[in-house]
């Protein structure tokens, strides 16, 4: 149970709820993966110290501008593009390629 810090003051830190769940969960994720601890908590748990970060404002959040978010979405979408690229190239190659036979 999340006793420090109390959820109403977690509450005043972001715009939603849902945006405290999806910030903290990130962080705790990044915390996991091995990111550096930003501050002090009474806990070990790493969700325990990503609401301490959000309490102590040391992190916070942005949402992208309507151009961030339509770059994003074309960087994605010429990613995809280049993945299937080089798996058609890579099946072609392979279709190609003379069927070795083996020894006997």
């Amino acid at each position: 149970m999340l006793l420090y810090p109390a959820i109403d003051l977690l509450k005043q830190k972001v715009d939603s709820k849902y945006t405290l769940a999806i910030m903290t969960s990130k962080r705790a994720r990044d915390i996991v993966d091995g990111k550096p601890v930003l501050t002090i908590a009474d806990n070990d748990n790493p969700l325990s110290i990503a609401t301490a970060e959000v309490a102590d404002d040391l992190i916070s959040y942005k949402y992208p501008s309507p151009e961030e978010a339509a770059e994003a979405e074309e960087a994605e979408a010429a990613e995809e593009a280049a993945e299937e690229e080089t798996v058609e190239a890579v099946e072609e190659a392979a279709e190609e390629a003379p069927a070795e036979e083996p020894e006997a």
